[in-house]
């Protein structure tokens, strides 16, 4: 889907306008109130989504965990999953890629796994993505349809992107179901629109956001037990307070 198709046209002037429009579409009126109600319906899951798809650090490319979270990330995305939960399975999709690869690559410069010639990180990981698919479907089809999927998962964390060095997950709870439609933009557009989504949104709920995903992130990796809901509505009751005040 192209730029021009949802921003209409090529004035500078005409695009902001229809850009800002879009964003406040996406955000919907409440936004606090859409993300509160958000976390409440989505948060047990993602922590649970979490617990079974988090890499431990030092192990190999062969490591059949790696196969184990995939299929738990693709269970959310292709069956069991709302959509808000969706959401969060596609950059946890994302976020295997982007540790699969620097374990692949780490693999490749320490001599630990073999590896054909010329054959980029990239490949190998959607070789082992493959793997973790159930039955036994044309080699060519699937690895289109995983592909697609993989662009899924950067359009979601290009849109949970509070800076460009960041990405927060919790972000996308943000969003209303407006949002569904623009991952079939085109990665130009796309970031005109998430660029203009973070100028609209609340910054202390961007805050919130990112706090709320590093807590719950550092629960799991410790293996800590967490009320992520009862964190989320004290730390939204409290930005709000602080507005009124």
């Amino acid at each position: 889907m192209s730029g021009s198709m949802i921003l209409g046209g090529d004035d500078p002037e005409e695009i902001e306008i229809r850009l800002m429009n879009l964003a406040r579409q996406l955000l919907g009126e409440n936004p606090f109130k859409t993300f509160a109600e958000n976390c409440d319906k989505t948060l047990g899951e993602w922590i649970s989504l979490l617990t079974k798809t988090t890499l431990p650090s030092n192990i190999t490319s062969s490591d059949p965990r790696i196969i184990t979270a995939f299929q738990a990330v693709d269970n959310a995305i292709c069956n069991q999953g709302s959509d808000l939960l969706r959401r969060l399975a596609y950059i946890q999709l994302n976020r295997l890629f982007v540790s699969l690869e620097a374990i692949i690559r780490s693999d490749r410069e320490n001599w630990r796994v073999p590896r054909k010639p010329c054959q980029r990180d990239a490949t190998v990981a959607i070789d082992i993505y493959m793997t973790a698919q159930p039955g036994k479907s044309n080699p060519g089809n699937l690895r289109r349809g995983l592909k697609e999927r993989k662009r899924r998962g950067r359009v979601w964390s290009d849109l949970a992107r509070p800076s460009s060095l960041l990405v927060s997950p919790l972000i996308v709870l943000i969003y209303s179901g407006a949002a569904e439609p623009i991952i079939k933009m085109d990665a130009a557009t796309l970031n005109l629109v998430a660029a203009g989504i973070l100028k609209e949104c609340p910054a202390n709920l961007l805050s919130i956001c990112t706090s709320l995903a590093d807590k719950a992130e550092s629960a799991v990796r410790s293996n800590q037990p967490i009320d992520m809901r009862q964190i989320a509505a004290e730390e939204i009751r409290q930005s709000l307070s602080s507005e009124i005040s």
